[in-house]
């Protein structure tokens, strides 16, 4: 099946993020036990469906941590979905990234970003206006679909609102456990952010 449209990760694709935990270490120093089980929660839940998946994560947090489910839940919005995503304005773009993106652009191509966490407040941060919340077509966050990566329901929602099959997607990112498990799982094409030599390939078959 041909290439109808282009779907992107965002933490460590759209946006090189290791520059940013930084702007963690306050809220994380605060309350470092709260923020260590979050990032250990996220993971544990990954390939598992959950009606509401932030409530039972911190419901496993504050059982762990022996802290009031309050204050979970506070760090969950403050930290990961705010101060976390706030730093995107410091975020530095991937010039191959910039250059598929102006492609894809070019070609006529939808794209959508589909990324496990709250993505909105992210992109509205960054400066490239490439990358604004109004160039997307659809943005997608799989936590609130209660379906992390590499669950495929994040392509699935993503297909349905570019009107394509999952088949004919290219999804980018940049971990092959998540990000390539959940491609394969719709049936999607994946390519490695990472992989240089993959992305060039892509390039060369977009022309």
């Amino acid at each position: 099946m041909s290439t109808a449209a282009f779907t992107f990760d965002l933490d460590g694709t759209l946006a090189d993020t290791d520059r940013l935990r930084i702007f963690l270490l306050p809220a994380a120093l605060r309350r470092p036990a709260i923020y260590s089980k979050l990032q250990a929660g996220f993971e544990e839940l990954r390939g598992q469906r959950r009606a509401d998946l932030d409530e039972e994560l911190c419901r496993r947090v504050a059982t762990r941590c022996g802290c009031p489910l309050a204050e979970v839940r506070t760090a969950l919005l403050e930290v990961i979905d705010g101060r976390w995503a706030d730093s995107f304005r410091h975020a530095r773009v991937p010039e191959g990234v910039l250059g598929l993106i102006a492609r894809v652009d070019q070609l006529g191509f939808a794209r959508a970003v589909v990324s496990d966490h709250p993505a909105l407040r992210k992109l509205a941060a960054m400066r490239h206006p490439s990358l604004r919340p109004e160039r997307w077509a659809a943005i997608v966050d799989c936590r609130r679909l209660g379906a992390m990566k590499p669950l495929p329901d994040g392509l699935y929602a993503a297909a349905a609102a570019l009107g394509q099959p999952t088949g004919a997607l290219v999804h980018v990112g940049d971990r092959p456990e998540t990000d390539g498990a959940m491609a394969r799982a719709a049936g999607a094409r994946f390519f490695d952010v990472r992989d240089a030599a993959a992305m060039n390939a892509l390039l060369r078959e977009l022309g």
